[in-house]
């Protein structure tokens, strides 16, 4: 089988950071998944499927944003 998947978008990031009361920055991030485009082909098959995968790949992302955040915090 030749299988192969290609999505275009945005990732935007926004901070709104705090100064907690120990004098650290908690950079609160949000992160919004924005798709264009995209599809996957699956034995020569193109399958338009932007929406059907926005919630794997918002999910990938909110885990990344909060890996971030912590690393962020706790060099701060």
């Amino acid at each position: 089988f030749d299988q192969s998947a290609a999505f275009t978008g945005n990732v935007t990031v926004t901070s709104r950071p705090r100064l907690l009361p120990e004098w650290r920055i908690d950079p609160v991030l949000a992160a919004q998944v924005e798709l264009s485009e995209g599809g996957i082909n699956v034995a020569g098959v193109r399958l338009s499927a932007p929406q059907q995968v926005k919630p794997v790949i918002d999910q990938q992302v909110n885990q990344q944003i909060a890996a971030l955040q912590a690393r962020v915090r706790a060099a701060a």
